[in-house]
């Protein structure tokens, strides 16, 4: 598997969407596995000001430093459920 760097993906009414993808993921036969995380306008400030108490910086490089380039230093799905911060998921897989 070749590990993905995350991206952030500004909304128009405020909110975020980090994607991520993975490649050549042996759990799914060698496909591509994308993911997401995205928030609306006040989960996104509520995110913000929680990784603001123990890191610096645009809210990307917040995530970067808690989370990692691959989103792999820590658990962000649990991160997020355990500080009450809102959010939708997506995945697909992407077969070649």
């Amino acid at each position: 598997m070749k590990k993905g760097t995350f991206w952030l993906e500004e909304k128009p009414e405020g909110g975020v969407t980090i994607w991520i993808e993975d490649y050549e993921v042996e759990a799914f036969g060698g496909a591509d596995y994308e993911w997401c995380y995205s928030f609306d306008s006040a989960n996104t400030r509520k995110l913000t000001d929680i990784l603001s108490r123990s890191n610096g910086g645009s809210l990307k490089h917040m995530i970067e430093e808690e989370f990692g380039i691959h989103l792999d230093k820590k658990s962000a799905k649990l991160w997020l459920d355990e500080n009450g911060v809102e959010y939708e998921f997506f995945s697909w897989v992407h077969y070649n």
